[in-house]
């Protein structure tokens, strides 16, 4: 349970650290707004994965992960002088599609939201008709 607590918390600061260092620190061009999400270690805390998301078009996106890749042992000697551990982790970026895809689920439902009210309007009393609705309120056919 200990080592469980003290992982995060070590993650957590390596994640505040990561995001102050890309945000005041590296001074590459090809480096965009870059948020960065999380960070996962493992319980030696060798490695640390951190999630980034690039904002931007794809070839955007593509500079900015270049960019943290190349940053990459600046990142960690900046990383051993504001931690107070033992060893420092090697540094992985990973971008996350978290935020893609849950844009691309957003305009899928909004696209369902869209075809729902259409049809709806189609089907309505008097909706998409000419001829009117017939005495038992039903819309009549155009045929």
């Amino acid at each position: 349970m200990a080592v469980n607590h003290r992982k995060s918390r070590v993650a957590d600061g390596v994640r505040d650290e990561v995001a102050m260092i890309i945000s005041r620190e590296i001074r590459d061009p090809r480096l965009g707004f870059v948020t960065v999400i999380r960070v996962e270690m493992p319980v030696d805390q060798s490695v640390a994965k951190i999630y980034v998301s690039p904002m931007g078009d794809a070839k955007a996106q593509l500079e900015s992960m270049r960019a943290l890749h190349h940053s990459r042992g600046f990142v960690r000697k900046l990383l051993s002088q504001r931690m107070r551990t033992r060893t420092v982790p090697e540094i992985m970026f990973v971008q996350d599609k978290g935020l893609d895809n849950a844009q691309r689920v957003s305009e899928i439902m909004a696209g369902w939201k869209a075809d729902e009210k259409a049809a709806e309007a189609a089907t309505a009393p008097g909706a998409g008709s000419e001829a009117g609705p017939d005495e038992t309120g039903a819309a009549t056919d155009e045929d």
